[in-house]
Protein backbone atom coordinates (compact mmCIF):
# COMPACT_ATOMS: atom_id res chain seq x y z
CA UNK A 1 0.00 0.00 0.00
CA UNK A 2 1.38 3.56 -0.94
CA UNK A 3 1.52 6.18 0.74
CA UNK A 4 -1.15 7.52 -1.74
CA UNK A 5 -3.46 4.99 -0.64
CA UNK A 6 -2.99 4.96 2.53
CA UNK A 7 -4.00 8.46 3.21
CA UNK A 8 -7.35 7.92 1.29
CA UNK A 9 -5.93 9.57 -1.81
CA UNK A 10 -6.30 7.97 -5.14
CA UNK A 11 -2.85 6.43 -6.74
CA UNK A 12 -1.83 8.61 -9.89
CA UNK A 13 -0.36 6.52 -12.27
CA UNK A 14 1.68 8.99 -14.73
CA UNK A 15 3.47 6.60 -16.58
CA UNK A 16 4.01 7.27 -20.64
CA UNK A 17 0.86 4.72 -21.13
CA UNK A 18 -1.65 6.61 -19.01
CA UNK A 19 -4.21 8.95 -19.72
CA UNK A 20 -3.24 11.58 -17.92
CA UNK A 21 0.97 11.35 -19.10
CA UNK A 22 -0.65 13.05 -22.17
CA UNK A 23 -1.94 15.99 -20.62
CA UNK A 24 0.68 16.58 -17.82
CA UNK A 25 3.15 16.65 -20.94
CA UNK A 26 0.80 19.02 -22.80
CA UNK A 27 0.70 21.25 -19.56
CA UNK A 28 4.40 21.28 -19.09
CA UNK A 29 5.47 21.20 -22.63
CA UNK A 30 2.63 23.16 -24.19
CA UNK A 31 3.91 26.72 -23.65
CA UNK A 32 7.27 25.99 -25.46
CA UNK A 33 5.74 25.34 -28.62
CA UNK A 34 3.85 28.05 -28.79
CA UNK A 35 5.85 31.32 -27.03
CA UNK A 36 8.17 33.54 -28.93
CA UNK A 37 10.66 30.62 -29.66
CA UNK A 38 7.80 28.21 -31.19
CA UNK A 39 9.60 28.19 -34.66
CA UNK A 40 12.97 27.09 -33.03
CA UNK A 41 10.70 24.64 -30.86
CA UNK A 42 9.07 22.88 -33.94
CA UNK A 43 12.21 23.36 -36.19
CA UNK A 44 14.09 21.24 -33.28
CA UNK A 45 11.16 18.37 -32.86
CA UNK A 46 11.18 17.63 -36.74
CA UNK A 47 14.65 17.66 -37.07
CA UNK A 48 14.63 14.48 -33.82
CA UNK A 49 12.00 12.85 -35.48
CA UNK A 50 13.95 13.40 -39.02
CA UNK A 51 16.98 12.18 -37.62
CA UNK A 52 15.39 9.03 -35.82
CA UNK A 53 13.68 8.07 -39.31
CA UNK A 54 17.29 8.73 -41.34
CA UNK A 55 18.28 6.35 -38.61
CA UNK A 56 15.60 3.37 -39.19
CA UNK A 57 16.65 3.75 -42.51
CA UNK A 58 20.37 3.44 -42.45
CA UNK A 59 19.49 0.22 -40.08
CA UNK A 60 17.39 -1.28 -42.65
CA UNK A 61 19.79 -0.64 -45.77
CA UNK A 62 22.74 -2.21 -43.12
CA UNK A 63 20.15 -5.08 -42.85
CA UNK A 64 20.33 -5.13 -46.59
CA UNK A 65 24.07 -4.55 -46.79
CA UNK A 66 24.59 -7.56 -44.14
CA UNK A 67 22.52 -9.84 -46.64
CA UNK A 68 24.59 -9.06 -49.72
CA UNK A 69 28.42 -9.03 -47.54
CA UNK A 70 27.68 -12.45 -47.09
CA UNK A 71 26.54 -13.32 -50.78
CA UNK A 72 29.56 -11.86 -51.93
CA UNK A 73 31.51 -14.13 -49.21
CA UNK A 74 29.60 -17.76 -50.37
CA UNK A 75 29.99 -16.64 -54.16
CA UNK A 76 33.83 -15.46 -52.81
CA UNK A 77 33.87 -12.45 -55.22
CA UNK A 78 36.76 -10.74 -54.21
CA UNK A 79 35.64 -7.76 -56.17
CA UNK A 80 31.88 -7.21 -54.31
CA UNK A 81 33.23 -7.89 -51.36
CA UNK A 82 35.54 -4.58 -51.46
CA UNK A 83 32.37 -2.83 -52.67
CA UNK A 84 30.29 -3.97 -49.71
CA UNK A 85 33.25 -3.08 -47.51
CA UNK A 86 33.33 0.65 -49.05
CA UNK A 87 29.37 0.47 -48.67
CA UNK A 88 29.91 -0.61 -45.11
CA UNK A 89 32.22 2.58 -44.25
CA UNK A 90 29.90 4.62 -45.89
CA UNK A 91 26.92 3.07 -43.94
CA UNK A 92 28.62 3.13 -40.18
CA UNK A 93 30.23 6.87 -40.80
CA UNK A 94 26.67 7.96 -41.44
CA UNK A 95 25.21 6.40 -38.99
CA UNK A 96 27.54 7.90 -36.38
CA UNK A 97 27.26 10.93 -37.75
CA UNK A 98 23.80 11.19 -37.71
CA UNK A 99 23.99 9.70 -34.17
CA UNK A 100 25.87 12.15 -33.10
CA UNK A 101 23.85 14.82 -33.98
CA UNK A 102 20.79 13.46 -32.80
CA UNK A 103 21.80 13.89 -29.51
CA UNK A 104 23.17 17.55 -30.37
CA UNK A 105 19.79 18.19 -31.58
CA UNK A 106 17.76 16.51 -28.78
CA UNK A 107 19.61 17.79 -26.17
CA UNK A 108 19.09 21.56 -27.80
CA UNK A 109 15.65 20.88 -27.39
CA UNK A 110 15.95 20.09 -24.05
CA UNK A 111 17.76 22.64 -22.70
CA UNK A 112 15.49 25.61 -24.50
CA UNK A 113 12.76 23.49 -22.69
CA UNK A 114 13.83 23.57 -19.63
CA UNK A 115 14.75 27.71 -20.11
CA UNK A 116 11.35 28.27 -19.80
Amino acid sequence: MTDATHHGLPERNTGAGSPGFLRQFLRLAGPFFTSEEKWMAWTLLIGVFALTLLQIGIAVRLNLWNRDFFNALESRDWKDFITQMGIFAGLASATMGIAVYQVYVRQLLQLRLRSL
